[in-house]
């Protein structure tokens, strides 16, 4: 029990919450899925929540607030697709006879209200809040609100465009396992998603199959150029896939050409066959799965099936080097984030996710 994780108290220590004035506060969905409704258009430059059956039982919850409490007000509020805001205002009267809960308990009865309708929860376990302490705050707050929908774009917790994301790492390191879990948050928090990786189905990631399995011998150089045809015509579905809306999380990409094939043949070469290749889009965003090369041997030998060319002790303790090399060389033009993939899988899967939604 003393190595659990303590929960940071992100209220002012000492603030009574109970206490006249008004707060501004934030409830949000757990990892930003829009369940609440979308924003739409009513009318020329007019824009305003369109609120889903669960985002109707959000707003009865909210105007019940002032209903089962005599000295809160509801001044003004807003429900996002992902996102509540809200002014709370309470007033105890001249004296304190009058009961108030505090912001904390108010929040906590809302979403009890609206877990009970729906039979989920469907919340962050926190909320934000910040005290209103003047008149110009409060104008701010109110005007924030009352914008929130036509600035939905600008949102923080807005959803980002369709993503290229690539994910990277030792065979053995947690890659197919890490895409199928983002994969399946990502999906649940409203995006369409497509998985796909290199070499492909064509017949020349056919080839390049056999070359890696050692039926068919070729030379580094060789290897590299195939993968750069295949991954050129890997491309096009690429295209097509994030034009039709789809995030698409891709298994390796040219950083694994030139870490493995770059340990024999010329790495300015393969770097400027692929990066200044017009054919050949720049990832959104590169995921390195960490692992050490000894444990990542030991999960390829485990598997019921021929060993590659790279997946040798000797060959994953290079190419993890290579990628570090080629990682400090890209590094001001490339989007790369390196995830610790030794720690526990749902450990790793919320890291990714959290560097993904940071995605703007």
């Amino acid at each position: 029990m003393e190595n659990l994780p303590v929960r940071k108290n992100i209220r002012l220590e000492g603030y009574d919450y109970s206490q006249n004035g008004c707060y501004f506060v934030t409830i949000c969905v757990k990892d930003r899925c829009k369940l609440l409704g979308k924003i739409a258009p009513v009318g020329a430059h007019i824009v305003r929540p369109l609120l889903s059956n669960m985002g109707k039982t959000v707003e009865q919850a909210v105007n019940n607030i002032p209903i089962y409490h005599d000295s809160v007000k509801i001044d003004k509020y807003v429900i996002m697709p992902n996102h509540i805001h809200m002014i709370l205002a309470i007033d105890r009267g001249n004296g304190r006879t009058l009961f108030a809960p505090t912001v904390s308990q108010i929040v906590k009865q809302c979403k009890e209200y609206i877990t009970k309708q729906i039979g989920c929860s469907i919340w962050q376990k926190s909320f934000h809040d910040r005290i209103i302490r003047d008149d110009e705050e409060y104008e701010n707050a109110w005007q924030y609100i009352d914008e929130n929908p036509a600035r939905w774009e600008e949102d923080e917790y807005y959803i980002s465009s369709p993503r290229f994301i690539v994910f990277e790492g030792l065979d053995g390191s947690g890659k197919t396992t890490q895409i199928r879990l983002v994969a399946d948050r990502l999906l649940a928090a409203g995006r369409s998603v497509e998985i796909t990786a290199e070499p492909t189905s064509s017949p020349l990631g056919g080839l390049i199959r056999s070359a890696l399995s050692g039926l068919y011998a070729c030379s580094a150089e060789e290897l590299a150029a195939l993968f750069t045809a295949d991954r050129a015509a890997h491309n096009r579905e690429i295209e097509g896939l994030l034009a039709g809306g789809a995030t698409v999380l891709c298994d390796r990409y040219y950083y694994s050409t030139f870490a493995y094939q770059g340990m024999d043949a010329d790495l300015n070469w393969l770097m400027d066959m692929n990066l200044n290749c017009p054919a050949i889009r720049k990832p959104d965003l590169c995921i390195f799965l960490d692992l050490d090369p000894a444990t990542c041997f030991s999960r390829v030998t485990q598997r019921q099936e021929g060993m590659e060319i790279y997946e040798y002790r000797p060959a994953l303790e290079n190419a993890r080097k290579q990628f570090y090399n080629v990682f400090e060389l890209l590094k001001d033009r490339e989007n790369i984030r390196i995830v610790d993939a030794s720690k526990p899988i749902d450990e790793v899967s919320d890291k990714i996710f959290q560097i993904i939604m940071e995605l703007k």
